[in-house]
């Protein structure tokens, strides 16, 4: 019996033991080319000088046109951000056309 048994276990062990680089494929990834950007080189943009003065017009703009457009086209998001964005175009043209005297 301790044969039989001596037998069966030897026989688990060689079934269940791993097999090896034999049993698992090598799995290789073609080479990725490396790729080249070509430089791009843009423009030395001029800092933009918003002075505090052209802030509060822009802020004055905005609430003057929205508050106006909501009262004239009665009421509504679209009609306060139509007069918002004209009064921002007004106070802009404001500030400009004071800066140039």
């Amino acid at each position: 019996m301790k044969t039989l048994l001596a037998t069966l276990l030897l026989l688990s062990a060689l079934v269940l033991a791993p097999q090896g680089a034999q049993a698992q494929p090598v799995l290789t990834t073609p080479a990725i080319p490396s790729v080249t950007i070509p430089a791009v080189t843009l423009p030395a943009v001029p800092a933009q000088q918003i002075t505090a003065g052209h802030a509060v017009a822009l802020g004055v703009g905005l609430f003057v046109g929205a508050t106006a457009g909501s009262a004239l086209i009665h009421g509504g998001a679209l009609a306060a951000a139509i007069g918002g964005l004209a009064g921002l175009a007004v106070g802009h043209w404001v500030w400009t056309e004071a800066e140039q005297d």
